[in-house]
């Protein structure tokens, strides 16, 4: 019997992991280091984000990485992942299922979230990055909105650093280096006549924005059988 089916290659949409709104982290006793750890051990949890994924099923299933994944993942030392670990538990970032057996991983819940950002899987692979300035720019990924994402802020670092909750001089170091290396763009550009404005950006160098698959077009399909 022939069974006719239709087939296309689809590309796929870039990997994300979603993350909350990462304020006062200081109040909440946490390093903004703690946020590319919080990264890393989500990307376990759902790796494509799609809509099915966004409507149905983001949290429910949790993840297991164990503690050396996870550390790979973010470019850190095993003792840093277990430090986060429990302050990213203690603000209630994450609920966690610890084995009492060895050689078998933790298991990892998320809280739902009623606002999210999201953060391209890519970051994880690029190598021109120290993983503080990684950390750095999954904080600063918030404070840039819109389709062009633009900064909401003029005094960038002053107001990221307060809005962080974290030392100025720890945000200027780590931001300026992510404009020298043209992950975020910062400078000014004629605008009108015998006028320049600030242009403060998340470059593209990294898609940092979701898009769920359109409709699939099945009048392009081709019937096959088998």
């Amino acid at each position: 019997m022939l069974n006719q089916y239709y087939s296309k290659t689809y590309h796929l949409p870039d990997r994300f992991v979603t993350i909350p709104p990462l304020l006062n982290l200081k109040d909440k006793k946490l390093k903004y280091t703690d946020l590319l750890i919080y990264a890393a051990l989500k990307s376990y949890n759902s790796q494509y984000a799609n809509e099915y994924w966004f409507r149905n099923r983001p949290y429910e299933d949790g993840c297991f990485p164990s503690l050396v994944t996870i550390a790979g993942q973010a470019g850190v030392a095993k003792g840093t992942v277990i430090a986060a670990i429990k302050r990213l538990e203690a603000a209630k970032f994450i609920t966690v299922n610890r084995s009492d057996k060895l050689k078998v991983a933790n298991h990892y819940w998320f809280p739902e979230l009623s606002q999210i950002y999201t953060i391209p899987f890519r970051l994880f692979r690029i190598k021109d990055l120290t993983s503080n300035e990684k950390a750095m720019l999954i904080c600063i990924r918030q404070f840039y909105i819109g389709e062009d994402l633009n900064c909401m802020f003029t005094e960038v670092v002053k107001e990221i650093a307060k809005h962080l909750g974290v030392s100025y001089n720890a945000v200027y170091n780590q931001y300026h280096s992510l404009v020298r290396k043209g992950y975020v763009v910062d400078k000014k550009e004629p605008y009108k006549k015998d006028y320049q404005r600030r242009v403060i950006q998340l470059s593209d160098k990294l898609n940092w924005i979701f898009k769920a698959d359109p409709e699939p077009d099945y009048s392009t399909m081709t019937l096959k059988f088998k």
